[in-house]
């Protein structure tokens, strides 16, 4: 892996470490949202500079400024996995309250179709009363007061079927509102489907406290991949191969004679070539 690589990556990684986390103290501390996002990018950028320079400066500065640097580096990478912790927790919880709230709905949506049904069959009971009031009229052969008796019954005929009529409407509304809330409760059951199957793996159900427990745990593992990641990669750039490694490497390729194998070079070491100059 070659350093520019490493670096371009690790600035990568810690970009979208700093964003998440970012976003997740803006969720925790959400009175002071705009203080915290000053905060938090200052942090982040100190961080990645601070860990850089620390890696490439290890031996030579005191003992004290490098405990007290490195403790720095690893309370705010602690500090960023809470903050993406926290923004993957809030994401996880919104769209469990979504679903909760789309079931309420559908309950509540249960209870007025109900409520619906029962005043269409209480207008439709009446209906039928009226209906069997006229009917005994008329088996008492006495037609002309049947007559006049559904004359009398039309205004109270017109409200019930017009209430029937309203009842119906209103019912086919909620049936209506109520698929579309199944249809997203279905969606958030297949986008949840993963995580069923890693609770199943992990605690042989798939019940709301063990979905729960799963995501926290790939909450937590993205946790501890995301921040330190970045940082070795960023320390990984920094790395140089040592001088006397190099030297040795750089020795093997010449022979005896002091010529470089292969070649007509002759190897001049430096110290040597330091003191002719300086004979000379």
């Amino acid at each position: 892996m070659r350093r520019l690589d490493a670096l371009a990556t690790g600035i990568v990684i810690s970009l979208v470490s700093a964003w998440y986390s970012i976003l997740g103290l803006m969720t925790i501390f959400s009175g002071a949202q705009v203080p915290i996002l000053i905060m938090g990018t200052v942090l982040e950028a100190g961080k990645v500079i601070t860990a850089s320079w620390l890696y490439r400066n290890w031996k030579h500065i005191p003992i004290v400024m490098r405990a007290y640097f490195s403790a720095a580096v690893i309370v705010l990478m602690v500090i960023t996995s809470i903050g993406i912790f926290g923004y993957l927790s809030s994401a996880h919880v919104s769209a469990s309250i979504e679903t909760g709230d789309a079931r309420a709905r559908v309950a509540s949506m249960d209870s007025e179709i109900a409520a619906q049904q029962v005043a269409e069959a209480a207008a439709t009971r009446q209906i039928r009363q009226l209906d069997a009031a006229v009917d005994k009229l008329i088996e008492l052969d006495q037609v002309t007061k049947s007559m006049q008796l559904r004359q009398q019954q039309a205004k109270d005929r017109e409200a019930l079927r017009a209430e029937i009529k309203r009842a119906q409407d209103a019912a086919s509304a909620l049936r209506m509102e109520r698929a579309q809330e199944e249809t997203s409760i279905r969606r958030a059951e297949a986008e949840a489907g993963p995580v069923k199957y890693v609770a199943e793996i992990m605690y042989g159900e798939s019940s709301k406290d063990s979905m729960d427990r799963a995501v926290r745990f790939i909450i937590v593992l993205l946790m501890f991949a995301f921040d330190p990641l970045a940082i070795l990669l960023i320390m990984a750039a920094s790395y140089k191969t040592s001088p006397e490694n190099s030297k040795l490497e750089t020795a093997a390729k010449f022979d005896s004679t002091g010529r470089v194998q292969g070649s007509s070079d002759v190897f001049v070491p430096i110290k040597k070539r330091m003191k002719r100059r300086f004979i000379g």
